[in-house]
């Protein structure tokens, strides 16, 4: 099942490129893994979907 956005990301904790899909792809699945190494940003983006579930309403 996929949910569109239809508003703009937050990025209370900033993001680059590929964190800000990682936060698309997220928020638009019900199932959603990080993986990466340490230093990656895997925290900072987590925390930012949880930043945007909240704001949108999901949590």
């Amino acid at each position: 099942m996929k949910i569109e956005i239809n508003s703009p990301i937050l990025s209370p904790f900033g993001l680059n490129v590929s964190q800000f899909q990682a936060i698309c792809n997220a928020l638009e699945s019900q199932i959603s893994i990080i993986e990466g190494p340490p230093g990656t940003g895997k925290t900072q983006s987590i925390l930012n979907i949880i930043a945007n579930s909240l704001f949108l309403g999901k949590m």
